[in-house]
Parts: structure tokens; sequence; C-alpha cells
């Protein structure tokens, strides 16, 4: 079940600045673009149920979501009812944001975990947009880190073995967990269980166990407790072949382009 808490709490002040402290990561917004935001947004804040979709495949939305902790995955479903999961959103994203400009979905967005959201309405987000031209080109950045996360799934899925797809989901995962400042001791949350990643890349349950096994046998990383744990993170990224440049890790605030300096990953 969906549980909202009431509007205009403490949680939802907590939401926008969390919504800003995302959007900053890569976009200068001044303090006039965060008042328009606190004065046009009426964030709603509900907790979220492991196993509920908080949208659904052919919904018409009116609310955009943004995460504000847990993990919601974005999956579609075929008429034989067989699932597809093609992404994973973590505190700070903002996984429905095509929703904003477009009509019905052609997704569902279930969480994974126990999860909190906040819901933006669509017509007070317009609002904004037309006040603040920087909310809208973060907006955007938003949207364009999104989709390369999406074609790189379909590559992995596609192009990658069986092994470097487990290696590769365990380095993006952990890659955009450290980005979001949600990593300790080279530990991250993750709460997907092998029929749920045999699903996101298209492998059988066996297939997810034996491989999550060789891959702990060989000091890579291992999963425990719904846990991430990066035992080698260089023996990890070779397996996967991983590189995180679709990530756009040295994309800075205010930067029309990415510097040319790369940033430090993860020991």
């Amino acid at each position: 079940m969906i549980s909202f808490e009431r509007r205009h709490t403490w949680n939802a002040v907590a939401a926008m600045r969390s919504f800003v402290a995302r959007l900053k990561r890569h976009t200068s917004l001044s303090t006039d673009d965060f008042d328009h935001l606190l004065a046009a947004l009426r964030l709603e804040v509900a907790t979220v149920v492991s196993g509920v979709d908080v949208v659904r495949q052919g919904d018409r939305p009116r609310r955009s979501v943004f995460v504000l902790s847990g993990t919601l995955a974005r999956y579609q479903t075929l008429a034989t009812g067989a699932r597809q999961y093609i992404s994973l959103h973590m505190a700070g994203d903002m996984p429905d944001l095509q929703c904003f400009m477009l009509g019905e979905l052609d997704h569902s967005l279930e969480a994974v975990e126990e999860s909190m959201v906040a819901l933006a309405p669509h017509e007070q987000l317009k609002a904004v947009l037309l006040k603040s031209p920087a909310f809208a080109a973060a907006l955007w950045r938003e949207s364009l880190l999104d989709a390369a996360v999406v074609r790189q799934a379909v590559t992995t899925n596609g192009a990658r073995s069986s092994l470097e797809r487990i290696a590769h989901l365990f380095c993006e995962h952990y890659v955009r967990n450290w980005q979001a400042g949600l990593t300790r001791d080279r530990t991250c949350d993750f709460p997907l269980n092998q029929s749920q990643v045999g699903q996101m890349l298209g492998l059988s349950i066996v297939t997810v166990n034996r491989l999550v096994r060789r891959l702990r046998h060989e000091g890579c990383a291992e999963v425990r407790g719904r846990r991430l744990l990066i035992r080698d993170w260089r023996k990890l990224r070779a397996r996967a072949a991983f590189d995180p440049c679709y990530l756009q890790l040295d994309l800075t605030a205010g930067a029309l382009s990415p510097p040319r300096r790369k940033p430090p990953l993860p020991a």
C-alpha cells in the first residue's frame, strides 16, 4: 500500500531540499530558483511498501515521482505476464520524468524495498519551468542521464556474456550509489532477489545463482543480506568490462560540457 503524509509537513520541506540537492549535482541553481520551487511545488510524501507499484503501465499520471529513500525498479509487462526489469532507482532519482511530457506510461515503477517518495504535480512543475530556465535545464539533464542508463541496459542484454551482465549490474549499481553518497565500507543496498536479477538480465535463476557464486569465489563481489559488498573493485570492473562514462560522473554543476579530468572511482 501507499501511505501519504500530510502536505506542508517538515517531510515535504525536507523532500524539496533533497530534490534540489540532486539537481545541483550537475546544474547551478540560484537562491531564486529554490524560492520558485518552494513557492510553486506542493509535494506529497508517501511511504511505499515493498512489492507495490507507485505507477503502473497504462496509467496517465498527473504527478512525477522523486525517490527519497529505498529503491524503485522500472519494468515492463508483456501480455503473457512476463516481466522485464529495466532500471533501478535509488534516493535522489526522478525515475518517471518522461511522463511529465508524455501521456500514457509504457512501464511501471515498483518499490523493491520499503521506500519513501515525493510526488510533484505536473501542473506545478510546468509553472516552475516557465519561471526558471535553470530548473528546466536541470530536468532536461536528468532525462538525458536516465536515457543513458536505459541505453546501457539494452547493450548489456544484447552484447554482454551472462557473467559480464551480472558483474556490470553490480558495478553500475555500486557506482550510482557511491555517486549519491549511499555507500559505506564498500557496500550498498541491493534489494533484488535472484529471480528479479534474472528478469532484469534475461537469465534463469539457476544461471544467476551460479554466476553470483562464481563472482564471490573469485573475490570480486557478493550479495549478503540484501547488501552488495565489493571485494575487489578492479577485478569486478575487469570482469564487467565496465566503463562508467555513460553515468557522467564528471558532469559538474554549471558546466555546459564535462571537464576532461576523470573523477576517482570507488576504491
